[in-house]
C-alpha cells in the first residue's frame, strides 16, 4: 500500500458565529484553509496547516479541533495575546449567506512573517501538493504575498502539486486591480487552479489564458457544468441538481475531493465529479464544515 499523500495548506482559521432562533450563537470553526485541511486529512492525507492563531479561548479549542482531526500543529503559530479571527454567518431561505467578520488583527495575517519564508518553502518542497487560496493572499500584506509566491513558485519546480482557488472576496482587496496583479501572480507559480466564473469576472480573467499557464485549469459555474482543460485537452462535466441548506464551504469540498481524486490517479473529469459529489454534500448542511459533536 503506497503511504498518503502529504498536503500543505496555508491560510486563514476562523471562528464562525451562528445565531439560534433563541437569539444565541452557536461557535464553529471554518475559513477556506481550515475546511481544505480537515477535509483533506478526513479523506486519508498526511495534512499540516501553516498559520497563525492566537492564545484566547478559541484558538486553544481551535488547536484542539486539529488534533482531533489528524490535522499537525507544527506549522501553527501561536501568538501571546493575539485572537482568533472571526465571523457572523446569516443564510437566507435559499442557502445563500451573508458573512460579517472580525478579522483586522488576525495572527494568521502575520503567518509568513511568523514562520518564515525558508520554513516554508522547505514544507512546500517536500509535500505532494501545496493548497493555497485567494483569501491567504489578500489577508497578507505585499512583502509576505512576494515571499508566499516565491515559496510556491520554488515548490512548483520541486515536483509539488501548487493548487491555487482564486477565492476573491471584493471587501478584502483594497481594489479590483490589486487583487487581479496578485491573483495572476500566484496563478503563475501554480500548477492547477481551480477557479469559478465569479472568480473570472470579477478578476475580468480569461480561462483560455489561465490555462496556457497551468497544467489543470476547472471553472466551477454553481449548477451549470464545470469546464476543465489539461493540456491539449478539455471538457465539460454536468452538476447533479441539489436544494442547498448552506452553501458554506462548498468550493472547498470541491477542492479537496478533487485534489484527492487527482493525487490517488482519477482523471480531471473523473475529479471534477467527485468536488461535484463533495459540494454536494456540503451544501446539505449549516456551517463550512460539519462537526462531530464534542464538549
Amino acid at each position: 500500500m503506497s503511504a498518503p499523500p502529504t498536503v500543505l495548506v496555508v491560510g486563514e482559521p476562523l471562528a464562525e458565529l451562528r445565531a439560534r432562533a433563541d437569539g444565541a450563537l452557536d461557535v464553529g470553526y471554518s475559513g477556506d484553509a481550515l475546511n481544505l485541511a480537515v477535509r483533506c486529512a478526513r479523506g486519508g492525507a498526511t495534512v499540516e496547516l501553516a498559520t497563525g492563531v492566537g492564545d484566547d479561548r478559541f484558538s486553544r479549542a481551535l488547536l484542539d479541533l486539529l488534533g482531533a482531526e489528524g490535522v499537525s500543529r507544527r506549522l501553527v503559530h501561536c501568538e501571546p495575546h493575539g485572537a482568533l479571527g472571526c465571523y457572523l454567518v446569516e443564510v437566507d431561505g435559499t442557502g445563500e449567506r451573508h458573512f460579517t467578520y472580525w478579522r483586522s488583527a488576525s495572527p494568521a495575517r502575520r503567518l509568513v512573517d511568523a514562520l518564515g519564508p525558508a520554513a516554508l518553502a522547505e514544507a512546500a518542497a517536500t509535500a505532494d501538493v501545496v493548497m493555497v487560496s485567494g483569501v491567504t493572499l489578500a489577508v497578507l500584506d505585499d512583502p509576505q504575498r512576494t515571499a508566499l509566491i516565491e515559496v510556491l513558485t520554488h515548490a512548483a519546480r520541486q515536483g509539488t502539486r501548487v493548487v491555487l482557488d482564486p477565492n476573491v472576496r471584493p471587501r478584502l482587496w483594497g481594489s479590483t486591480e490589486e487583487a487581479a496583479r496578485w491573483v495572476d501572480a500566484a496563478v503563475s507559480a501554480a500548477t492547477v487552479v481551480l477557479a469559478s466564473t465569479q472568480d473570472l469576472a470579477l478578476l475580468d480573467a480569461v480561462a483560455a489564458e489561465w490555462a496556457t499557464q497551468v497544467a489543470e485549469l476547472v471553472v466551477t459555474d454553481g449548477a451549470a457544468p464545470s469546464r476543465w482543460w489539461a493540456g491539449s485537452a478539455a471538457g465539460t462535466v454536468p452538476v447533479e441538481p441539489v436544494g442547498a441548506v448552506d452553501t458554506t464551504g462548498a468550493g472547498d469540498a470541491f477542492d479537496a475531493a478533487y485534489v484527492l481524486a487527482r493525487v490517488e490517479g482519477a482523471t480531471v473529469p473523473e475529479a471534477v465529479t467527485a468536488g461535484h459529489a463533495a459540494a454536494r454534500d456540503a451544501v446539505g448542511h449549516p456551517g463550512g464544515l460539519r462537526w462531530p459533536d464534542r464538549p
